[in-house]
């Protein structure tokens, strides 16, 4: 039996299927960490296979120090303790008795290491002290080629907001630096994984010369997948984060159904429950975004990190609607045009534009009526699909009452 000298046991939850523990040998700065199926005080000691382990835990002239961390359900446990086992390479370390990084239950976000992460970022660990990104250089780490963003919409009011900011200091020294991914894009090609928003403030001002920035080195992100980088990048803009552009439901949901669909990561996973507690959401919020998650699985339509849901509403993308609606007439010349968003279908618009056509003289009157559709966000989809039969047997009655034909719905793309 070791020689205990302290413990260090976390306060159990009221029901939880497993613990993770750790056996430290103060003597030689040695440690064993294991998962256990079962509750804290049975009579367990540990289930290592290594020989220098059990020949050490019963040297009583040894000193050890037992802990235990983590509680929750066995697979859970499992992966948490494969998470900090691999942190370590505990298989290779002569800090450890491990014999093994352990396995993995499901596939999952490596929490400890994004918070960690995410942490340094915020403690300042990465931040570059003598070195500056340019406009020129911010406006290539924003394309779509080089940036890491999980942001489902871009925000232009704000980015206006810190052009205005900017030019009124006249320079950019109240502005948070942007985080970039060392070399994630290829050698000398980093990538942006937070800061987007301010980039684009920047790049908008007249003022705004540079930004400072963050550099997180590639060996430590080299082996984070995409669902890992979406949830750094949302953790660095956490929830009530003053003079930053908070991470949304819909950026949380849509981060986790990607997760889901390219990396097979179940959806309500104590992981992501853990990371949407860390970015300050309470449990009902938790819940709502995790249900969002699944619809947005089923869709199975998701835009990529660095590629932005298209928000139409957006000043830059408008003219993408005026675009559809030229090529609808250039086609169909003789047609009436309508254009909504899926959410506000306004049908005072469709009336009085009928009620305007037939006052005209016949022969300029529009003899077809068209309708193009806009989804402001992912899941407005399916919610249209839900109610479209009962919209477009509306569309075709109103339609014939004024003798004109509907032609249907044109829908725009999505990402």
């Amino acid at each position: 039996m070791a020689n205990v000298v302290n413990t260090d046991i976390k306060e159990a939850p009221p029901n939880y299927e497993a613990f993770y523990y750790e056996h430290y040998n103060i003597t030689k700065d040695k440690s064993y960490g294991g998962k256990r199926k079962g509750f804290v005080g049975d009579g367990y000691h540990h289930s290592s296979e290594s020989d220098e382990m059990k020949e050490d835990f019963q040297n009583l002239d040894m000193e050890w120090e037992y802990r235990v961390l983590y509680y929750g359900t066995d697979e859970y446990i499992l992966n948490k303790e494969r998470d900090i086992l691999k942190s370590h390479e505990a298989r290779k370390s002569d800090k450890w008795y491990n014999l093994t990084n352990g396995g993995e239950a499901y596939p999952h976000p490596n929490v400890s290491k994004i918070h960690n992460i995410v942490d340094n970022v915020n403690a300042g660990v990465y931040y570059v002290e003598d070195d500056k990104i340019n406009k020129e250089q911010l406006g290539e780490l924003v394309s779509d080629e080089y940036r890491y963003q999980v942001r489902t919409e871009e925000y232009e009011k704000r980015e206006t907001e810190i052009a205005t900011e900017i030019d009124d200091i006249g320079d950019t020294r109240n502005c948070n630096p942007i985080t970039l991914l060392e070399n994630r894009n290829g050698e000398g090609k980093h990538a942006l994984i937070d800061g987007n928003t301010t980039a684009q403030g920047i790049l908008k001002s007249k003022h705004g010369l540079y930004s400072q920035y963050n550099l997180i080195p590639h060996n430590i992100h080299k082996t984070l997948t995409n669902g890992d980088l979406d949830q750094i990048g949302l953790l660095l803009n956490p929830r009530n984060k003053k003079r930053k552009w908070e991470s949304t439901t819909i950026d949380w949901a849509t981060s986790i159904a990607r997760a889901s669909i390219e990396e097979n990561r179940p959806i309500r996973s104590q992981e992501n429950r853990d990371n949407l507690k860390k970015s300050n959401f309470n449990s009902s919020q938790i819940s709502s975004i995790l249900k969002k998650a699944e619809d947005l699985a089923k869709m199975g339509n998701l835009a990529k990190g660095g590629t932005p849901w298209i928000k139409y509403k957006l000043a830059k993308n408008k003219p993408l609607l005026e675009q559809k609606k030229q090529e609808i007439l250039t086609k169909y010349p003789n047609t009436m045009i309508r254009t909504f968003s899926s959410e506000k279908f306004r049908w005072e618009d469709i009336i009085f534009g009928l009620i305007n056509n037939d006052k005209l003289k016949l022969k300029e009157q529009k003899k077809e009526i068209r309708v193009i559709i806009h989804y402001p966000k992912p899941s407005s989809e399916a919610k249209w699909n839900k109610g479209l039969s009962k919209v477009d047997g509306y569309m075709r009655d109103i339609s014939e009452k004024f003798g004109i034909i509907f032609k249907g719905f044109t829908y725009m793309d999505t990402i």
